[in-house]
């Protein structure tokens, strides 16, 4: 077999992975992080269409299409009738100012990305606003661009960055929930963020729930001596006790405490006796770690190589944790493992043998 479609089918089978798995080094996106699987941007870049509605000249109580700013117009024919009424207070925004708009899209249901599908339904997204549709104008003309690859394109990461303290409310919940699910590497790289004491107070603020674990981050990352001890205080009671937010203290942590921190983590996982939440925290937050900051892999890797057998359960995200860190150690202990136990799940058989099979293309 030629190397070029060894690689190739190596490439298939990683995407064929991608679809199937959430491993823990997948975690780095979205640890802890209860937020809608489609953002705003997902939904310009990739629902059919895209129009501004007002309400209907002739009946005040539903809306009426005024522009299509992306898509097929002439789709819009084949679509069903927006289903939304004009409430009470939206009524009341056009009595004081008539020029209001709002933004719709007609697209998949939640969690699906295909453009092409038949299926679908209208979206109320937000009203307008000039500054809203500069910002929305932005997203639709980098479509080509950001439509691939969106939770790792920089481009995408740095606009969205640069938008995260802005002062409308709606634009930066369209900023913060896209870069709640970026790699941790794109966010250690943010080097303007809201204060601590404005985190700390969101952190306190139940509106702010589906964002606390991206504070914390951020709390970790702000590199501000006021944020250090907060940060500190809290990374000790996530590892005294269960908490909702364990990872992403931890995750902070380690940028506060430096290596004291991280050896504090790989020794309470060396420990053996740990709940099954706790070892999949303690593991994801040093998998997270590992892969932002390829530097202190040489100090992660020997705690995962002892963890794979303290922690059986967890030896998919292990080896695909070693396998985008192209560490083959272990390759020969998976290769006894899939024939001393041949009942692995087939997950596990599929992770443990993408590594084998690259750790010998790179050996061969």
């Amino acid at each position: 077999m030629s190397s070029v479609l060894a690689m190739r089918l190596l490439q298939c089978c990683i995407l064929l992975l991608g679809l199937i798995l959430v491993p823990v080094s997948g975690l780095a996106c979205t640890v802890c992080v209860d937020l809608p699987e489609r953002t705003l941007a997902d939904r310009l870049l990739n629902d059919r269409i895209v129009v501004i509605a007002q309400p209907a000249p002739d009946n005040p109580f539903s809306f009426t299409i005024v522009e299509t700013i992306a898509g097929d117009a002439q789709a819009l024919a084949e679509l069903p009738a927006i289903p939304f009424l004009v409430d009470a207070a939206t009524r009341r925004q056009f009595k004081i100012d008539n020029t209001l708009t709002v933004l719709m899209t007609f697209g998949s249901t939640e969690g699906s990305l295909l453009r092409s599908s038949g299926i679908g339904t209208w979206h109320r997204l937000m009203t307008m606003t000039p500054q809203r549709r500069q910002f929305v104008d932005t997203i639709l003309k980098n479509a080509d661009a950001w439509r691939r690859n969106s939770t790792r394109n920089e481009a995408r990461f740095a606009f969205f960055a640069g938008h995260h303290t802005h002062p409308d409310r709606a634009i930066q919940v369209a900023a913060l929930t896209e870069l709640a699910r970026v790699p941790y590497a794109f966010l250690r790289s943010l080097r303007d963020t809201l204060p601590p004491q404005e985190l700390r107070r969101r952190l306190s603020d139940i509106n702010e729930i589906p964002f606390e674990a991206l504070y914390v981050k951020l709390l970790g990352i702000s590199n501000r001596q006021e944020a250090d001890a907060y940060v500190s205080l809290n990374f000790d009671r996530a590892m005294q006790r269960g908490s909702s937010m364990k990872t992403a203290w931890i995750l902070a942590g380690i940028e506060v405490g430096g290596a004291g921190a991280l050896d504090r983590v790989s020794q309470q996982l060396l420990r053996g006796a740990l709940s099954e939440a706790d070892r999949r925290e303690l593991l994801t937050a040093l998998s997270v770690t590992g892969t932002a900051r390829p530097q202190l892999r040489e100090v992660i890797a020997p705690v995962l190589h002892e963890a794979v057998q303290l922690h059986p359960e967890r030896r998919a995200d292990i080896a695909y944790t070693l396998y985008q860190w192209q560490d083959w150690t272990l390759a020969p202990y998976f290769e006894q493992l899939l024939v001393e136990e041949p009942k692995l799940d087939q997950v596990t058989r599929s992770i443990l043998q993408l590594l084998i099979t690259s750790a010998r293309a790179e050996a061969g």
